[in-house]
């Protein structure tokens, strides 16, 4: 099981990936110098007990942590100093076992892996980011191997009774398909995540410009507060538009709004056809972006279709080239 720290340059970037990591489902928490003494005990705290999988800090915060048998240290940026590289990487593979130090670096900073296979006389393998297929292939296969190994809870059996009109008509093989074709959607909910990861490395992290917009951005009023992921929001979207999820483009997931792009070959009458849609006695609002956003009023007598949406995900994306 991975147990490591990720360093960090500044206290922001410390904070921000920790939040961005744990919006994800990841076990990780932040420690920098904005935190008071009570707050940095806690997070050791939790850190030493293995109630989190990763720590992320700056040099200056992890000063005289002493954790044994971390599995990474991972250099989310580059230290200035040889020094600082030294010590970070020193706090895995101790006591003669093994421990993996890995680095991410932008196209531009070749040089100073370079310089540091010199200076302390180590070889880095560049470890070339996965493609698509390949972590889908991974990630649904781990989730998988938790369904097969997942304890049965004892109301399972009370709630399944209760949804079997549900799944009556459906084979075992028709519910399998759904259930993967969610995962997928968790899997591929950014429109950039159509091309290979390593593609944007090559391009410098850019995005190219093709002139006239092929696309429609429109205002939907729910976002993460309502328990989404981009994934969930993709296929809900697609579901109820009665549009295949190839034609929706960026997705923007904000806590109580998000926007979206759709293919223009599409998005005729769209925000019609969330008329009338509600989720938890809330009455979902669709329009193009501009027209105006504020949340509509309930009406009597109007024939609401409620909507359930899946409130599970992981997902994981780096656009830097790892080394370690």
């Amino acid at each position: 099981e991975m147990r490591g720290i990720m360093f960090c340059r500044t206290k922001r970037e410390t904070q921000q990936i920790a939040d961005d990591l744990a919006s994800l489902g990841y076990g990780v928490e932040a420690l920098h110098g904005d935190l008071n003494q009570s707050q940095r005990e806690k997070v050791m705290k939790r850190f030493k007990t293995r109630a989190m999988q990763l720590l992320i800090a700056t040099d200056v915060a992890a000063r005289g942590i002493d954790v044994s048998d971390l599995t990474h240290v991972i250099h989310h940026t580059l230290p200035d100093q040889l020094e600082s590289y030294t010590h970070r990487s020193g706090r895995t593979g101790r006591a003669g076992k093994k421990g993996i130090s890995i680095v991410f670096i932008n196209p531009r900073e070749g040089r100073k892996i370079t310089d540091l296979e010199r200076k302390i006389k180590v070889k880095f393998e560049l470890v070339k980011i996965p493609t698509l297929d390949s972590l889908r292939s991974s990630r649904v296969n781990h989730w998988a191997h938790l369904i097969t190994n997942t304890q049965v809870d004892q109301q399972a059996e009370t709630i399944l009774s209760e949804l079997s009109d549900h799944f009556a008509h459906f084979s075992k093989e028709d519910i399998l398909k759904r259930m993967i074709t969610l995962q997928l959607d968790h899997l591929t909910s950014d429109k950039d995540e159509t091309s290979e990861l390593d593609e944007s490395i090559e391009s410098g992290g850019g995005s190219k410009s093709t002139g006239t917009s092929t696309l429609s951005r429109y205002y939907i009023n729910i976002g993460s507060i309502d328990g989404l992921t981009k994934g969930d929001l993709i296929h809900f979207i697609a579901d109820i538009a009665s549009i295949d999820r190839k034609f929706i483009g960026s997705l923007d997931l904000n806590k109580n709004h998000s926007y979206f792009e759709v293919d223009k070959t599409q998005d005729k009458g769209l925000s019609e056809k969330f008329k009338g849609i509600e989720i938890e006695g809330r009455s979902i609002r669709v329009n193009r972006d501009g027209d105006g956003r504020s949340e509509p009023k309930m009406s009597k007598g109007r024939d609401r279709r409620r909507s359930n949406m899946p409130k599970q995900h992981f997902r994981n994306k780096k656009k830097k080239r790892s080394r370690r």
